[in-house]
């Protein structure tokens, strides 16, 4: 799975929280922390193997804090290669210590949730059971795949999800 440059946490968080968070990251050793108050944070990436390691604190106090919707982010997901690795982030994160959930098994993945000091969400998820859990990698995005625990919402998020269009397919189906 490739990965983004770098996460920004974009906030008007206070300066107790603000060293609470650069010291968590800075702590795990995940990650180059810098911290700005400026417009556009700099600093070298740090590349470790296939690893996103950079999260940039850019602390603006005019903004307020978001709201669900357009525009905001939820939350900011972690790989993990295995079951135990989480383990290991799980045990590693209480230790710091933070409200760390247990392990919720979401069909494809499994994943635990923590928030840092400034209040962001972020995730821990694991590479299996994978999307191939439930359908042949050639199949994977050709219907609709819920989790048994959405299974009684299928009718409504049928009803708004907007069709997508793949013209391959379409050909596909043609021939045969």
């Amino acid at each position: 799975m490739a990965c983004a440059d770098k996460v920004a946490i974009l906030g008007n968080m206070g300066d107790e929280a603000l060293q609470g968070t650069c010291n968590l990251f800075g702590s795990l050793a995940v990650a180059t922390i810098t911290q700005s108050k400026s417009e556009e944070p700099t600093s070298p990436r740090s590349p470790r193997n296939d690893v996103c390691n950079r999260i940039d604190i850019l602390v603006q106090a005019q903004r307020l804090h978001g709201y669900m919707g357009a525009g905001t982010v939820h939350h900011i997901a972690f790989r993990a290669p295995s079951d135990s690795a989480q383990l290991e982030w799980r045990e590693v994160l209480s230790k710091v210590p933070l409200s760390v959930t247990a392990v919720l098994d979401r069909t494809y993945f499994h994943s635990i949730y923590f928030r840092e000091p400034g209040g962001a969400l972020f995730e821990i998820a694991t590479d299996p059971p994978g999307f191939t859990f439930d359908e042949p990698v050639e199949h994977l995005g050709e219907g609709l795949k819920l989790p048994a625990w959405l299974e009684r919402r299928r009718a409504n998020i049928e009803r708004a999800l907007i069709p997508i269009d793949l013209p391959h397919l379409r050909k596909e189906q043609a021939d045969a």
